[in-house]
């Protein structure tokens, strides 16, 4: 679900076999609605059991979304568009694997097998990255994603930069200290300020084999023209309201919804 031309919308898509937008709906503030929208040729994955993840880029123009699926580890762009009384979706490109090898490999290695297996540059069973979030500034698709290895991991220290009309990637590296702990896919929320700066908030901090302990904390990730930088704030979600998280960005408030009450934080 995401804001679209001026209201919530839901999209839908297919989950496994193949990438293939189904239908959209909008909320008229007391039901869902069908749009109208003009898709692209369902692309099929490599088997039928393959699994298609999507995130939806954060963006100041509520006019055009952009649209990261993952299946089969390679990372396709679509693009959503108003038009009229409906909408088209078109595919635009794909982040070629080599993009996004070049700098996963290393930090995946060193991660997940230790700096001995530098040497041969080999990992067995190396898998590519999947999306976790993106965000659309200036004609520029940044997306952040994880690795799967044992388990899956999101990458704090890496962004892969596309440039829209060049339909051109290249991965670059978060080298801004501190910067956030939370690993799994990242943060629970996330939204995109009129200043152009990318809120990410709360997340899970890895305990253990498998564990995680939520931590509160709300980030921005600034300089998203060029190297982005880490930037801590001053408020951050309290651990007693752990649950869904919400961003409004244009209002820069926060919201974090618990099982029994709603709380909030100020950007």
């Amino acid at each position: 679900m995401f804001v679209f031309d001026g209201a919530i919308h839901a999209l839908l898509y297919t989950s496994f076999g193949e990438v293939s937008l189904k239908s959209l709906h909008k909320w008229t503030g007391s039901s869902f609605e069908s749009v109208n929208l003009t898709g692209f040729s369902p692309i099929p994955a490599s088997d039928s059991k393959s699994r298609v993840t999507m995130v939806v880029a954060e963006g100041l123009d509520d006019k055009t979304k952009y649209l990261i699926s993952t299946v089969d580890h390679q990372m396709r762009v679509a693009r959503l568009t108003s038009s009229g009384g409906g909408a088209t979706a078109e595919h635009l490109f794909d982040i070629k694997s080599d993009e996004q090898l070049l700098s996963v490999r290393t930090s995946y290695i060193l991660g997940h097998f230790g700096p001995h297996l530098l040497q041969n540059h080999h990992v067995p069973g190396f898998k590519l990255a999947q999306a976790t979030s993106a965000a659309a500034v200036d004609g520029r698709l940044l997306v952040c994603f994880g690795v799967h290895g044992c388990g899956f991991r999101w990458e704090k220290g890496r962004v892969i930069a596309c440039d829209i009309e060049n339909k051109s990637c290249q991965c670059l590296e978060i080298t801004s200290e501190p910067s956030p702990h939370w690993g799994f896919s990242g943060a629970h929320g996330y939204g995109l300020t009129p200043s152009g700066s990318w809120i990410h908030a709360a997340g899970m901090v890895p305990r253990g084999m498998s564990g995680g302990s939520f931590e509160g904390s709300i980030w921005e990730l600034n300089d998203l023209k060029s190297t982005p930088t880490w930037k801590k704030l001053e408020n951050e979600i309290p651990s007693d309201m752990e649950g869904e998280v919400v961003i409004d960005a244009k209002n820069g408030v926060v919201y974090s919804i618990g099982k029994t009450q709603i709380g909030k934080a100020s950007l």
